[in-house]
C-alpha cells in the first residue's frame, strides 16, 4: 500500500518537474487574449467584471475560474495564474483517468489505476497544454 502512495507522489512530483520550466513561456494566446481578459477582470472589480461577458470570447466556466484566481490570489501573476488553472485541470484529469480505470481493475493492490492516471498527467501534449500554452 505504501508503494502506491509513493508512486503517486513520485509521479506527481515528475508532472510537476516537467512543467516548471515552461511556466514562463508567454504565447500568443496569452499576450492577445488571456492577459488581457485577466487584466479586464481585475480592473473591472472581479466578479463585477462578469456581467460584461462581451470582454472574453472563451466559455463562461472558464472565465469564472480565472475569475476567482484573480479574486482570490490578488497578488498572483496572471501568466501564473493563467497556467496553474490549466495544471489545476490536469490534476484532474489524472484522478479521473485513475477512478475510470480502477473501476476495472478492482484489486485494491493493482498499480495499474495509478500508472494510467500518472500516464494522462505525463503525457506530453497535457503538459505542454498546460504549462507552455497555458491552455
Amino acid at each position: 500500500m505504501i508503494a502506491r502512495h509513493i508512486l503517486v507522489v513520485v509521479g506527481v512530483l515528475a508532472a510537476f518537474a516537467l512543467r516548471y520550466p515552461n511556466l514562463p513561456n508567454i504565447t500568443g494566446d496569452y499576450t492577445w487574449y488571456s492577459s488581457v481578459w485577466y487584466a479586464y477582470i481585475v480592473e473591472n472589480g472581479y466578479f463585477a467584471a462578469l456581467q460584461y461577458m462581451t470582454f472574453a470570447d472563451y466559455n463562461p466556466p472558464h472565465l469564472y475560474l480565472l475569475t476567482a484566481m484573480a479574486a482570490f490570489l490578488p497578488g498572483l501573476h496572471s501568466l501564473i495564474a493563467v497556467k496553474a488553472l490549466s495544471m489545476l485541470f490536469d490534476l484532474a484529469l489524472a484522478y479521473f483517468v485513475y477512478k475510470c480505470v480502477e473501476h476495472k481493475y478492482r484489486d485494491p493492490k493493482s498499480v495499474v489505476p495509478i500508472l494510467a492516471g500518472l500516464s494522462a498527467l505525463l503525457a506530453p501534449t497535457v503538459v505542454l497544454n498546460g504549462s507552455a500554452w497555458g491552455q
